[in-house]
């Protein structure tokens, strides 16, 4: 109860001398909404630069069959997936649509995929769903396209199943039509690409007696060693792409920022610490009357630095508080701004680690120069500063 009283007291003390403390709030404000506001910075442009690869699953990895015609390195890299535990892989095409049929607003290319895949890509990074079934299924004649154009279709043709003629590009660069029903649509998972897919989903059994021209075939594997499939991909030339590799590049490169993250830390820490000692003895300076005439009347120096003590905390925290809201502010235009004039989407981004830097500092600070305002301030002279009055 006691301890509340003095905790209030405290407070209307900051009130009572707002002019003082509204000087050292504005060090105390500047200084940590910059040491936030630098940690934010830099874990923003980590996001930015390296996220995808940070929060992407490390066990993807796409291997290219060479466009020589030479399958024998890509037939015997495949083969050795079967060696390695909790692996799986599939083959999957692209071609072209015919471009003497082409009609704007048609999907450009033909993904052909095996009838029942568990999980189709555009690449090792973006992953792409139906809009309305968890299941990348497709029979014969089937076909799945772009949300956008499912939904044009749909429209078009009603409660009527929709049939599309399809013009695949063949060997001899001439058309083949292929009759498919549109069953559903789909979307990209990642946020940086357009949702309107410029690819149409049909199985090898919709395609297989077609003498189609074959773009590019490539397998996609996900394994729980994903450094065997590179090691086997890389002894046989194949090329590809994995997010694991690409995933510890970009772990290294953060590490190697972070040495210079601690280093200016450290710095913005004694500065941050010089600053505030300066403008809690300026503060002092303006109470010493005060102090004087409290100790003339009988307070001990145990409430005068409990009474101070709570005083630098009150308000150390009420501005610890007041920059994380300005810090939130500032990202919010700059992000507007990096958006609107330099058209680059930037990520917000604040990690544990960096709040738990800002935190220890914000604690530590608030412990130590509270505390040292506080004695300091239990040994003013009393009879001194009274008679200079």
């Amino acid at each position: 109860m006691k301890t509340n009283r003095t905790f209030l007291h405290a407070w209307d003390m900051v009130i009572k001398n707002k002019r003082a403390y509204t000087m050292l709030s504005v060090t105390i404000l500047l200084s940590f909404t910059f040491l936030l506001s630098y940690l934010m910075y830099i874990d923003s442009n980590y996001m930015t630069e390296y996220g995808r690869d940070i929060y992407t699953d490390g066990k993807i990895i796409q291997a290219m069959c060479p466009h020589d015609g030479d399958n024998v390195s890509f037939d015997l890299f495949l083969e050795s997936l079967k060696d390695i535990e909790n692996t799986h892989y599939y083959i999957w095409e692209t071609s072209v649509v015919n471009q003497n049929y082409y009609v704007e607003g048609m999907p450009r290319f033909i993904t052909i995929l095996p009838e029942n895949v568990w999980g189709v890509h555009n690449d090792i990074y973006t992953r792409v769903f139906r809009t309305t079934d968890k299941e990348f299924v497709l029979e014969k004649n089937q076909a799945i396209v772009s949300t956008e154009m499912y939904k044009a279709l749909k429209k078009e043709f009603g409660k009527e199943k929709i049939i599309i003629d399809f013009p695949v590009q063949t060997v001899d660069e001439g058309a083949h039509f292929l009759k498919l029903e549109v069953v559903d649509g789909c979307y990209a998972s990642d946020i940086g690409q357009s949702n309107a897919l410029d690819s149409i989903y049909i199985s090898y059994d919709t395609i297989r007696d077609v003498d189609y021209a074959s773009d590019n075939r490539e397998a996609l594997i996900r394994s729980d060693n994903p450094q065997a499939v590179i090691e086997n991909m890389r002894n046989l030339s194949i090329a590809g792409t994995s997010t694991y590799e690409n995933k510890l590049s970009s772990f290294v490169q953060i590490l190697n920022k972070i040495q210079l993250k601690h280093i200016i830390s450290i710095v913005l820490f004694i500065v941050l610490g010089i600053n505030l000692y300066s403008s809690f003895k300026n503060a002092l300076n303006d109470r010493k009357f005060e102090i004087g005439v409290k100790r003339a009347v009988g307070a001990s120096k145990k409430n005068i630095i409990k009474q101070f003590l709570y005083e630098g905390i009150i308000v150390v925290v009420l501005n610890l508080l007041l920059a994380a809201v300005l810090t939130s502010i500032i990202f919010i235009i700059y992000k507007i701004v990096m958006l609107t004039v330099f058209d680059k989407t930037l990520v917000v981004f604040i990690s544990r680690y960096s709040i738990m830097i800002f935190l220890i500092v914000g604690v530590s600070m608030t412990v130590i120069f509270s505390l040292l305002f506080a004695i300091q301030s239990s040994k003013v002279e009393i009879i001194r500063h009274l008679k200079s009055e």
